[in-house]
């Protein structure tokens, strides 16, 4: 299958949410950068989850972050009156696991060598000029954000992430999140474990 925008469109219909059809136009092509860089002819190939539940593809898992966020974002302006810029929240759930092309495949790229998924996607990000406030909730969204105060929208995304993480782990998995964490931990600093 041809890497192209269109293909990137149809995977992501979320995208059309984005009001600024500005930041929506670079939020596909940013996800269409990120997937030419990588190994995968399609990217619902990119696993979900590293070494776990197989049956759920990193697409599935990004559109149900974001719809969550999308939704967590009402109830929060509704019972709180907290107000967020739903353009970037939006578009940091859309990008948040892109970094998976690198980190998750087989042979690995330098991108996926060298960073974690979250910092490899806000790499690109960066380099496809997107504005600070998404590229943080980018890099942000997994355990770097716990070293800094996450913005309310990146805080949306990194909850809901992980909601949707421990849920199907729970449901689907005799292994929890904060087990999966501590072997993947592990991993990274005993390379020849395999999990």
């Amino acid at each position: 299958m041809n890497k192209t925008l269109e293909r990137v469109r149809e995977l992501f219909p979320e995208a059309e949410q984005i009001v600024d059809p500005n930041l929506r136009a670079k939020v596909l092509k940013t996800w269409l950068a990120a997937w030419k860089l990588s190994p995968f002819d399609q990217l619902e190939q990119t696993p979900f989850l590293e070494g776990a539940l197989a049956e759920i593809n990193n697409v599935e898992h990004t559109r149900a972050v974001t719809v969550m966020s999308i939704q967590f974002a009402k109830i929060a302006r509704e019972f709180l009156n907290i107000q967020v810029n739903t353009d970037y929240l939006i578009a940091g759930a859309i990008l948040h696991d892109m970094g998976k092309v690198f980190e998750y495949c087989e042979v690995k790229t330098d991108l996926g060598r060298l960073f974690t998924h979250s910092v490899s996607a806000g790499l690109i990000a960066a380099k496809e000029d997107l504005p600070p406030e998404v590229i943080h909730i980018i890099v942000m969204h997994s355990l770097e954000g716990d070293l800094v105060k996450r913005s309310p929208e990146a805080a949306i995304v990194h909850h809901m992430d992980f909601a949707y993480a421990e849920f199907a782990l729970r449901s689907k998995t005799p292994i929890n999140l904060d087990e999966l964490i501590k072997l993947k931990k592990l991993k990274r600093a005993f390379h020849f474990i395999k999990v």
